[in-house]
């Protein structure tokens, strides 16, 4: 048996060590819910399965400065169809676990279905890709990344008046879709005059009874602020009924060989613009690198979308460090206010404003030989 004095000597030791070395760290686990729907026509592409890459991106540009604050973020995702009562679910989900906030949901109507649930609390969400004017009304509890239809609306605008020079500018527009009716009424008044409405629906059932309207109308300029499916079915059954004009989207048809409209329009002669604020044709250094992470590390393919998830995601995840001594909704929510712009992969986007100086936008040209790079608007 060792004798009491030298098991008291080395416990006195092993103490002083542990002084030595300091208080025990204990790292705070943060949970953040990362939330998308995908349209039932897109739901295998690759570009959403990329979403996990790019939260894990945005963590690993700030494990130094969570590490320092003792700080452990995990993330959980949802995927959602598009339905009203599944994202109102979801959301619902992660405000009642133990989110501390939530980035997504990705579209505008997501937006609008799911806001209701966190309005009025001390939960935040971001959205990436919104951009309706009512989504920018949703502050404190929900922030807008990318440029609002507002913004949009108005460069469009210029570029079908002074490039394309309209003299019969027709719109078509699916006014069971909040994303193509806000845009429609985002234009100016001035521009909405000059303008003649047609209102259908996303599923275009009796639409084709308006072709004679339509023919004797006989417009210059088609516009359809619709999403891919929509608008390229409408070009679809307009060229074959022989109507002969130039089309213009809204930053909502997608781009690349591989996009919905391409497949859809296949063996389709037409000519088309769409605008961008974001364009494969016309990548930044930053989104380059973004780009060349994405596949090299993760086997994932690029998309806007995709990079304004990763600076969703640094949004949170810099309000959890600048909180870190105080981390608690409440908190966040509050901080949230304060902050003004987003900085990150997609360069600097200004949250929830229709007026962000140094913005940029691209018209891309599309015709049944692909996409290319027609002009660079900026602001």
């Amino acid at each position: 048996m060792r004798p009491l004095k030298f098991i008291l000597n080395s416990f006195r030791i092993f103490f002083i060590g542990l002084l030595a070395l300091g208080p025990v760290s204990h790292s705070k686990t943060v949970k953040i819910s990362i939330l998308t729907e995908v349209p039932e026509v897109v739901k295998d592409i690759d570009v959403f399965k990329a979403i996990p890459a790019s939260a894990q991106i945005a963590l690993d540009s700030r494990k130094r400065k969570l590490k320092e604050a003792g700080i452990d973020v995990i993330f959980d995702f949802h995927q959602d169809k598009m339905s009203p009562a599944d994202l109102h679910s979801t959301m619902k989900k992660a405000f009642e676990s133990d989110s501390i906030a939530a980035v997504g949901f990705r579209s505008s109507a997501g937006v609008e279905y799911s806001s209701k649930v966190i309005q009025g609390t001390d939960f935040v969400a971001i959205s990436p890709f919104a951009t309706s004017s009512k989504v920018f009304e949703l502050k404190p509890n929900y922030y807008a990344l990318v440029a609002g239809n507002k913004e949009v609306s108005k460069q469009l605008e210029k570029f079908i008046m002074k490039d394309l020079k309209a003299k019969r500018p027709l719109s078509i527009v699916a006014w069971d879709s909040p994303y193509s009716r806000d845009f429609q009424e985002s234009f100016s008044n001035e521009f909405s005059k000059k303008i003649k409405l047609m209102k259908t629906w996303e599923s275009l059932d009796g639409f084709e009874k308006s072709l004679d309207e339509i023919r004797n109308y006989n417009p210059d300029v088609v516009i359809l602020p619709n999403f891919p499916v929509v608008s390229a079915s409408l070009i679809r059954i307009l060229r074959n009924a022989n109507i002969n004009c130039v089309f213009v989207g809204a930053d909502s048809w997608g781009e690349g060989d591989q996009s919905v409209m391409t497949k859809i329009l296949k063996n389709i002669e037409f000519k088309a613009y769409t605008i961008r604020q974001f364009s494969i044709y016309n990548l930044t250094d930053s989104q380059k690198q973004f780009k060349a992470i994405l596949k090299s590390k993760y086997d994932a393919e690029y998309a806007a979308v995709i990079g304004l998830y990763h600076d969703s995601t640094l949004f949170i995840l810099d309000l959890i460090i600048k909180n870190s001594n105080r981390l608690t909704r409440s908190a966040i929510v509050k901080d949230a206010q304060k902050i003004k712009t987003v900085e990150g992969v997609m360069g600097k986007n200004c949250l929830s404003s229709d007026v962000c100086p140094g913005r940029s936008f691209s018209i891309i040209e599309l015709t049944n030989h692909g996409y290319k790079m027609h002009k660079v608007i900026n602001q």
